[in-house]
């Protein structure tokens, strides 16, 4: 199946850093969790010296939960030019609850990166601005992040645009979105059960 796949790209290609994470997301998923430390551990066991090494030691880190560990490791790759470093550096202010710092390192990462834009940065931000209660702003990300037209993670741009609508109290619109949303991703039954509450809500 798809480990063996993977453990033969790995067997071929040592730095080939996004089979190890598509590898940990399998196991994660499928309960091997041995398994899944184990191949954080060899990546931790690096000795980084480009930016990209930097940057798989800094998500192992990550994944593990040693957030200092990995803003480390994610700063001296951006300092290697490793733009993505500013991203996964906002990641991880934001799992800690340090919205300005994360609000900036997205800021900077969407600002210095005009090429390979992750397109999940905005809905991200828009998280972000949320947790500060910054309705307007975290409308503003959104608007930006679908600007840039379809991707996988407009899903994503569109779910939070209706969790955005219902802190607002706008429910009528909030349902428009989540209706819309279902529309177009029929297979989201959490979308369905939105629906189902947000309809509750609207006297």
């Amino acid at each position: 199946g798809a480990v063996k796949v993977y453990l033969d790209v790995i067997a071929k290609d040592k730095a080939n850093y996004e089979v190890y994470f598509e590898l940990y997301g399998q196991y994660c998923y499928s309960g091997q969790n041995d398994a899944a430390n184990e191949l954080l551990g060899q990546l931790l066991e690096l000795k980084p010296d480009k930016a990209e090494d930097w940057m798989a030691v800094g998500r192992a880190y990550y994944l593990k939960k040693d957030y200092d560990k990995a803003k480390e490791c994610f700063d001296t790759a951006y300092q290697g030019k490793c733009i993505e470093g500013k991203y996964y550096s906002g990641v991880v202010y934001a799992e800690e609850k340090s919205y300005k710092e994360a609000e900036e390192a997205f800021q900077t990462y969407i600002k210095e990166n005009k090429d390979t834009l992750k397109i999940e940065v905005y809905s991200r931000l828009a998280a972000v601005y949320m947790e500060q209660r910054d309705f307007d702003k975290a409308q503003g990300a959104i608007d930006q992040g679908l600007s840039h037209g379809n991707s996988s993670a407009v899903q994503d741009l569109r779910r939070i645009q209706v969790v955005l609508f219902e802190k607002q109290n706008k429910y009528g619109e909030a349902l428009s979105a989540a209706k819309e949303y279902y529309k177009i991703y029929p297979s989201d039954d959490a979308m369905q059960k939105e629906i189902s509450f947000i309809k509750t809500r609207i006297k």
